[in-house]
Parts: C-alpha cells; sequence; structure tokens
C-alpha cells in the first residue's frame, strides 16, 4: 500500500508537468484549455509509465527515463483526445 502512495506522489508531478509541456509539442491552441492538458498529461504520464511496467518493461533512467516516458504518454494521450474532438 505505502509504494502506491509514493508513486503517485512522485508521478503527479511529472504528469503535470508532462501534460504542459505535451500541450505545445501536439502544436494547437490548447483546445482542452491548460486544466484539461495538465489533466490529460497526468493521465498519459501515469499510463506512460505505468503501461510498460504492466507488461515487464522495466524503463531505467531514474527521474529523466520516468519524465520521457510520461512525456510521451502525455502526447499520445493529447493527441488521441484532440483527434477525438474534432470527429
Amino acid at each position: 500500500m505505502g509504494s502506491e502512495i509514493i508513486f503517485l506522489i512522485v508521478f503527479l508531478p511529472i504528469g503535470l508537468a508532462a501534460g504542459y509541456l505535451a500541450g505545445p509539442i501536439t502544436k494547437g491552441k490548447r483546445p482542452f484549455e491548460l486544466i484539461g492538458d495538465l489533466t490529460l498529461g497526468m493521465i498519459g504520464g501515469f499510463m506512460g509509465v505505468w503501461l510498460p511496467a504492466a507488461f515487464g518493461v522495466i524503463i531505467s533512467g531514474g527521474f529523466i527515463g520516468a519524465s520521457v516516458t510520461a512525456l510521451i504518454g502525455a502526447v499520445t494521450i493529447l493527441i488521441i483526445a484532440r483527434l477525438i474532438k474534432r470527429a
């Protein structure tokens, strides 16, 4: 139980930062506004870190590796969300 709480405490700010950076990377005028980008970035960042671990892929590199993986997840989620919003 304690490790899950630490995981959330550590990756919450990483996910927020990933969401903030993913907005300009995906280009656009932030159709979800800043709060939406941060929220989707947090979800994407969590998925980007959690999914590989669920499949047994170990992300090395510590904080930098986790940040890059979270950013990739956040960008992916934002692109998917923007495509859905356009449709």
